[in-house]
């Protein structure tokens, strides 16, 4: 049986490289054996989706990348980027019976784009199915990041058969465990209680970070609501149910001590823009970073 924390942070480590897939060749990744790369609704030339599908020592992992950072550049990363938060604001409910329950369907999009084959580019599915064949009885990891997180739990959803009957797995997969970093929220509370009762989920969450907290569920007061309908994002009051799935793991402390750490480098060297945490990065010594590798 695995060790679930050392697991844990190669799955954290997978996300990260997952924004960096240059990476990927140099032979100092996560995975047994270099993984596929997924890309989807290409912008300027690059993937607005991805994903990683590969193996690991303890069974085989899917990686589903967050939302690109913003970037003030003018080239192809700029429209990719501008198109990726265009996603993520997409939060009018998806009812068409490809989930479980309500759904974000931005998200909902993205998780079935990347599941499904593209003509002669194959999706998750297809890898998985490949795989699967290779490691019999594996377990199938799932893991994602921000808007990551939300496909890790769509794509799972996916993975155990909760769509429709096209979308199956032609083979049967292993156990399936989810690991979520930061995750946004992928639908209301009938996908969550259907993925709690199906598979072991986890979410890591900083409790500073205002990612996890969206889109808002019910708890969000109705002024809240009425701004972000004047901001022009889709989320009418009967579809306003968003929940988090899964088991949260969280260290309110670890905010206030990077906090301190931050301020003596800062009075220390004069680095403050290099030096300070911030909330939802998971790059090494991030607080998702120091989160994780306090419980290994």
């Amino acid at each position: 049986m695995p060790n679930a924390e050392k697991l844990h942070v190669r799955m954290l480590r997978a996300c990260h490289r997952s924004y960096h897939i240059e990476t990927l060749a140099d032979g100092s990744h996560e995975w047994s054996t270099q993984p596929t790369i997924i890309g989807r609704n290409p912008q300027a030339g690059l993937p607005r989706d991805l994903a990683l599908v590969g193996i690991i020592p303890e069974g085989i992992l899917v990686c589903c990348r967050g939302t690109q950072p913003p970037t003030l550049s003018s080239g192809p990363e700029f429209v990719s980027s501008w198109f990726d938060w265009t996603n993520n604001v997409e939060a009018a409910a998806d009812s068409g019976h490809r989930f479980p329950g309500q759904v974000h369907k931005g998200f909902a999009d993205a998780a079935l784009d990347l599941w499904r084959d593209e003509g002669i580019d194959l999706g998750i599915k297809a890898g998985l199915e490949r795989l699967i064949k290779l490691k019999p009885g594996a377990t199938i990891y799932i893991t994602g990041h921000s808007k990551g997180g939300a496909l890790a739990n769509l794509i799972a959803s996916l993975v155990l058969g909760l769509g429709i009957a096209s979308d199956h797995l032609a083979i049967a997969p292993g156990p399936v465990e989810v690991v979520t970093f930061a995750a946004a929220r992928p639908g209301g509370a009938e996908f969550r209680n259907a993925l709690n009762g199906k598979v072991k989920v986890t979410r890591y969450e900083v409790r500073t970070d205002i990612v996890p907290k969206l889109p808002p569920g019910g708890e969000v007061p109705a002024f809240v609501k009425n701004l972000l309908s004047q901001a022009n994002v889709s989320l009418a009051d009967s579809v306003i149910d968003f929940q988090p799935v899964g088991n949260l793991v969280s260290d309110e402390g670890q905010f206030l001590a990077a906090l301190r750490d931050a301020a003596s480098n800062i009075l220390r060297d004069s680095q403050p823009i290099e030096r300070l945490a911030v909330p939802h990065d998971i790059k090494p010594n991030s607080l998702y970073d120091k989160l994780e590798r306090s419980r290994a």
